[in-house]
């Protein structure tokens, strides 16, 4: 709030009011959370991969 941001909460129970978010969601438990690595640290190398993929590299529609 002090950086001028603006918190807006969706209505209890209804993913459909922020499905860009509950779409991630989807898109990590399926490319992440469905194989986990053998180590934290090997996770977070690969969590941290993932990341990058989707915010920077897969396509968007905006």
């Amino acid at each position: 709030m002090s950086l001028g941001i603006r918190l807006v909460r969706s209505r209890p129970d209804c993913p459909q009011d922020n499905g860009t978010h509950e779409r991630m969601h989807a898109d990590m438990r399926g490319d992440v959370q469905s194989r986990p690595a053998a180590t934290v640290d090997a996770e977070r190398r690969r969590l941290s991969r993932w990341r990058q993929e989707f915010n920077q590299v897969r396509p968007h529609d905006a």
